[in-house]
Order: structure tokens, then sequence, then C-alpha cells
């Protein structure tokens, strides 16, 4: 299934070419969450558009993945949320099965851009590498211990093994996406071969530092549509370090060479996430 779909969506693509808004977790390493409640992936959130069926009927449409990390503070990658309308938006929380946790309405969001302007703080040209917002809820969540935010350094991380969890879709052809949880294992490249492929996606040569993990799995598996937003955690403790946000496709004519999934990382955001939350 994986080559096949590989074939499907990336025959067009040149030698290096990034996917901004994101893609399920594909591959041959993936796993699939069993148990419905496991505590250590309920702070893990569907964020979905919501659809009115009619008078009394609803339907919640999983669009992008979150991470709570206060009990009424989301975590997602800024393009999620681009385009959308508050109330047109759930946060479901609390079970690995796709809308069986308990849903949340939205009282507000802000990403980091709109944050750093109104607090004049200097935006980079790079503004594409901050894909990073906090979603505000319309009540809290009592029922669900948030995600701690490691302290851990870049160095530090590359050494850990780590781990992703999301519902992104797994077949382009009926755009199916899994009901369970499922679950991918993660090595980091270094900063300086993450930098290397930057560079030769977005053709900057003076670029020289980046807000983000490039990760890789062997055998090969990644993100995919609907994955974006999902936290990157330490699987030891299941502490987050990073936040999907794209994913970087390598080839040689047809044929598929390397699938880079990368994360913002968290911790270069800590005066924006802890200025938002106090408030």
């Amino acid at each position: 299934m994986f080559h096949r779909i590989a074939f499907f969506m990336f025959l067009h693509i040149t030698l290096f070419h990034t996917i901004s808004e994101q893609s399920p977790i594909i591959g041959e390493t993936v796993e699939v969450e069993k148990d419905e409640f496991r505590k250590d992936f309920s702070f893990v959130a569907s964020i979905g558009d919501l659809s009115i069926l009619g008078v009394h009927k609803k339907r919640e449409s999983h669009h992008c993945g979150g991470v709570l990390i206060t009990k009424r503070h989301v975590l997602t990658a800024s393009h999620c949320l681009r385009h959308q309308e508050i109330h047109k938006i759930l946060v479901t929380l609390g079970s690995t099965v796709l809308n069986c946790g308990l849903s949340y309405e939205v009282k507000s969001w802000v990403n980091y851009t709109n944050w750093a302007k109104e607090n004049r703080i200097n935006v980079t040209d790079l503004d594409a590498y901050d894909d990073i917002a906090i979603i505000t809820l319309s009540s809290d969540v009592n029922h669900i211990k948030p995600a701690v935010i490691s302290k851990l350094n870049e160095s530090q991380v590359i050494e850990q093994q780590l781990v992703t969890v999301g519902w992104g879709r797994i077949d382009d052809i009926n755009e199916t996406r899994p009901m369970k949880l499922r679950k991918l294992y993660l090595n980091v490249l270094n900063s300086t071969k993450c930098v290397k492929i930057h560079r030769q996606i977005y053709k900057s040569s003076n670029l020289t530092h980046i807000n983000s993990y490039c990760t890789y799995s062997v055998p090969l598996a990644y993100i995919y549509y609907g994955d974006s937003g999902t936290p990157l955690l330490l699987d030891s403790t299941k502490e987050v370090v990073g936040i999907s946000t794209h994913i970087v496709i390598r080839r040689r004519l047809v044929k598929l060479l390397s699938v880079t999934s990368v994360y913002i990382k968290v911790q270069e955001y800590e005066h924006f996430i802890n200025d938002v939350v106090s408030q």
C-alpha cells in the first residue's frame, strides 16, 4: 500500500519538495493503539471542522492534531487554523479512537506571528518556520493531565527515542482515516543536515538556523495529511519536544529516496507559550 500511495501522490515531484499541510502516519513501522483510553496519549487532540447536518445533528471532521498543554490550552500548527471559523471548530480529547473522546468548543486562538507583531518582536523572513499556534478552549479540561513541555536542548533530544501519533489519512484514493490512533517511532537528524535540506527546498544560501527538528524512520514511514499539529514526544516521558508542520520528500524521477517529517521546536517558543497561557 505504501508504494502505491507514494506513487499516486508524488509522481510530479522533483528532487526536493515540501508538503506544508500534512498527511497520516504511513509505513511499515507504524503501530496502532489498541487501548481506547490509554492515559499516556489522552492529551493528544483531534481538531475538527464542525458540519451542521440538520436541526439536531452535527458531525465533526478531523483535519489536524494538537496537544493539551494546560487545562485550557492546546498547542497545534498555525496552518491548521488558517481560514477556519471559531464557532465551527471542535477539539476532542481523551480517547485514542477518533471522535470518541469529549469535545470542547474554542474561545480563541493566536499564532506566533500575530503574537510577535503585537509584542513588537521582529519576525524574520522565515515566517514559514513559525508554524505554531495556541488554541484557548471555552472550558477547562478536568479529566486529562496536560502534557509537559520538555526542557531538553537539541543535542539531548537527538540522543532520545522519539514517538509521534496521529489520525492522518492512510488512503489518498478514498481519503480514508484510521479510527484508532497510529504511532510511529522517529529519529532526529542533526541541525546541520536539517538546515541543508531546507536550503535545497527554499533556495536560501543564507539560511543557517531553523526552529525545526527534521526526523526520519527506518524502514521508511512518515506523517501525512491530517497529522499536522500532532506532538513529537520523548518516548520515555511523553514530554513534548515538537509540533508537526510538514514533510520533505526527496526523490529521483519516480523513485522515492527519503521522506523527512519536520517538527517545530517547541522550546524555541517558550516566551510565546508562557505569555499566552498566563493570560
